[in-house]
Formats: structure tokens, sequence, C-alpha cells
């Protein structure tokens, strides 16, 4: 197994797949709070409804 930090990774899309999957995540809970509906999120190994409280004004959710 390779252990080096994958921002090191020799393939462009292996070195963007953490920030393509953090834009994912936060696109997520924006349409579940838009939805009103729950996302299932792991929580100390164990699957998990979470309610989303997302504030439209707040310029960091937008």
């Amino acid at each position: 197994m390779n252990n080096k930090p994958i921002n090191q990774a020799r393939d462009d899309d292996a070195r963007n797949a953490l920030a393509a999957l953090q834009r994912a995540a936060l696109q997520a809970r924006r349409i579940a709070a838009q939805t009103r509906t729950a996302l299932v999120v792991v929580k100390d190994g164990k699957l998990v409804r979470e309610m989303v409280d997302w504030d439209f004004d707040d310029p960091l959710h937008r």
C-alpha cells in the first residue's frame, strides 16, 4: 500500500478527489435543507439519519 498523502498523487483525478467529495457533501447538505429531508451519515461506524439546519442568509452557506 502507498502511504503518500493524496495531494502527492501523480494522477490529477486522484489529487482532486477530496475537493470534489467535499463539494458533493456540501451540495447534499444544501439540498437536504431545502427539501427538509434527512441526510444519512456514518457516525461512530453506524448509519444515522440527520436533519440539516441551514442558514441560507449566511454567506458561507450560499
